[in-house]
């Protein structure tokens, strides 16, 4: 699946900057370098179908002196969709922003795209991981075993298909905010206080007020 000229220059214009959002638990070792490359290969293989396409990974997209949730907040509003690398570590308090931006994308897509089967988030195991139910219903891509097949797992036939289905959901949600005429409206939104897997969500979606 590609995307076509006009869709990329409308999406440009109504806001959004990357195609996708990399949410991973942060510590280093390996689930941060599969983060790492599947966020590379992602964006190669978007770039294969969308002249200039962009992937939002932090340690690349927010520069030295930035105010890191203010760069997050505005990441995550101007992406189409968001890649989650789920590990049991993902759900720990310890990394609530991971919960955090799993509410701030699962609110965005309720403001969206509301009656729409497609949902922005798209879940990656890097390990075996049970979502709570205030997480939301969401068909994972399982990498689990994939990414034990050692240090070159991301040439095996597995890791390059799921790249592909993944990038295709991708496309498919720009392709829907397009046609629905959606704009990013950065300013609007406001970054949930709250984890998506500590409590439910309130029951509208955050709204900066204007003064």
């Amino acid at each position: 699946m590609a995307i076509s000229t006009a869709t990329k220059r409308w999406l440009d214009e109504a806001g959004f900057k990357h195609f996708c959002f990399i949410s991973y638990p942060h510590g280093g070792g390996p689930l941060t370098d599969f983060a790492r490359r599947i966020s590379v290969d992602i964006e190669a293989e978007l770039r294969t179908r969308v002249t200039g396409a962009k992937v939002f990974f932090d340690s690349d997209d927010i520069p030295p002196g930035a105010t890191w949730p203010e760069s997050l907040r505005k990441g995550l509003c101007t992406s189409v969709a968001m890649v989650a690398v789920l590990a049991p570590i993902y759900l720990e308090e310890v990394h609530e922003w991971c919960g955090r931006e799993w509410a701030a994308m699962a609110s965005l897509g309720q403001r969206r795209l509301p009656d729409d089967e497609i949902q922005p988030i798209i879940p990656v195991f890097f390990r075996q991981t049970e979502l709570p139910r205030s997480a939301g219903a969401r068909q994972p891509i399982d990498l689990s075993r994939v990414s034990l097949k050692g240090r070159r797992y991301y040439s095996t036939e597995e890791f390059r298909g799921a790249v592909l289905r993944i990038v295709d959901q991708i496309i498919e949600i720009a392709c829907r905010i397009h046609e629905k005429q959606i704009l990013a409206e950065v300013e609007a939104f406001e970054m949930p206080v709250y984890s998506a897997f500590v409590q439910a969500p309130p029951p509208n979606p955050p709204l900066r007020i204007a003064v």
